[in-house]
């Protein structure tokens, strides 16, 4: 990714994490130059966006289930929700590149 109206020529690259605590998408942008045995690694921005309710409460009550090895929901319901995870991180990164004003190159 670079920068709109940018001349520089570095890349931009971008990382998401969920932890345990399943509260939120973090997300972050890091520019990386140089010589690659000797990168410059500049961390450039970071957000937290937190998990809809409509995810994150499906989500704990899932990891609940795993740990206690009570799993009663059948596959293609875990495969409903970790569809729709999929949609919301896709949709997610897509407003943090947008709020970043990226575009990807």
């Amino acid at each position: 990714m670079t920068l709109e109206n940018s001349s520089q020529t570095s890349e931009f690259f971008i990382g998401t994490i969920s932890g345990t605590s399943m509260d939120g998408l973090d997300v972050a942008l890091v520019n990386i130059s140089g010589n690659p045995d000797f990168p410059h690694i500049h961390f450039r921005s970071f957000r937290c966006y937190p998990f809809p309710d409509s995810l994150s409460h499906p989500c704990r009550e899932l990891s609940r289930k795993l740990h206690r090895e009570e799993i009663s929901r059948e596959a293609e319901e875990i495969g409903v929700l970790d569809k729709e995870l999929g949609e919301w991180m896709g949709s997610t990164i897509a407003e943090f590149v947008k709020e970043e004003h990226l575009s990807p190159e």
